[in-house]
This record gives C-alpha cells, sequence and structure tokens, in this order.
C-alpha cells in the first residue's frame, strides 16, 4: 500500500513539475514572439543592428526554450512509464483528469507554430533586403551578370563584366 501511494505522490509532483515546465515555455515562447514582432519592425525600418541585437535575444530565449522541452520531456517519460500509454495526448489526459496540461501543451504547439511561421517571414524579408542591397553593390560596381552557362568541361560559370568602382 505504501508503495501505491509512493507512485501515486511521484505522479503528483511529476504532473506539478511538468505544469511548471509548461508555464516557464509558455512565458519563453511569448518573449519570443514579442521578440520576433521586433524583428520584423526593425528589419521594415532597415535597422541593421537592432536586427543583429535582437537576434542574439532571440538565440538566448531558444536556449531557454530548449531547456525546458528537455526538462519537459524527461518529466514526461516518467508519466508515460507510469501510465503505460504512448500516445502524448493519451499520457496527459490520463495523468492530469482536469485537461490544463493538455491545455498548456496546445497552446505551446499553437504559440510555437506562430513564431515559426513569423520567423520564417523575417527570414525571407531578410534574404530580400540582402538580395537588394547585393544587386545595388553590383550596379554601383558596373557589374552585369550574365545567366550562368556551362564551360567545355561541363562546368557551371557565372559570368561577370565590370568597372573599377566609379569608372564609368
Amino acid at each position: 500500500m505504501s508503495e501505491s501511494l509512493s507512485n501515486q505522490q511521484r505522479n503528483e509532483n511529476a504532473i506539478s513539475d511538468l505544469s511548471d515546465f509548461f508555464q516557464v515555455q509558455l512565458e519563453h515562447l511569448d518573449q519570443l514572439h514579442e521578440i520576433i514582432g521586433l524583428e520584423r519592425e526593425a528589419l521594415s525600418r532597415l535597422e541593421t543592428s537592432e536586427v543583429i541585437r535582437l537576434s542574439e535575444i532571440k538565440s538566448e530565449i531558444m536556449e531557454k526554450i530548449e531547456h525546458c522541452v528537455q526538462q519537459g520531456q524527461s518529466i514526461f517519460f516518467q508519466l508515460q512509464q507510469a501510465a503505460n500509454i504512448q500516445n502524448p495526448e493519451a499520457v496527459l489526459r490520463a495523468s492530469d483528469p482536469s485537461g490544463s496540461l493538455l491545455e498548456d501543451r496546445n497552446r505551446i504547439l499553437d504559440l510555437t507554430e506562430r513564431c515559426m511561421s513569423e520567423n520564417r517571414k523575417n527570414s525571407s524579408q531578410l534574404k530580400l533586403q540582402n538580395q537588394r542591397v547585393h544587386a545595388a553593390l553590383a550596379a554601383v560596381r558596373g557589374e552585369v551578370h550574365s545567366p550562368d552557362c556551362y564551360t567545355a568541361s561541363g562546368e557551371n560559370q557565372s559570368q561577370f563584366n565590370s568597372r573599377f568602382l566609379g569608372r564609368v
């Protein structure tokens, strides 16, 4: 009887710990989402130093999120083994009949998807700005880019005609 009580206590502790990790992860994801929004604004204003600063903050937050995920997975594995269930949703339902863990997990998945989507948009915007800068530099240098062609040996070769900077 004391062994089953001990197992029940361990499960309750694991549920509480997992709930705590979910809350911390949600806080970090909220911060990340906010930083990604600020990054988009900085990209729109062409504020390179601000974009770099925000990217560094983003990396720090991502490390914190990864730590939460690792810790949460360890705790979840304990719950999964105790419930002897493989399906993650079923494990959370069985472990927490109130449904709060499952609700938090779904919020985490939703917010993670939004962060990934917004980050992809920022990445596309950054790539486009980078292409524009390279095109402008090529124009200033007088580089005329011919389409890629193949040499007699079958190698791919880009052809450039250029002039010295400032010379017309």
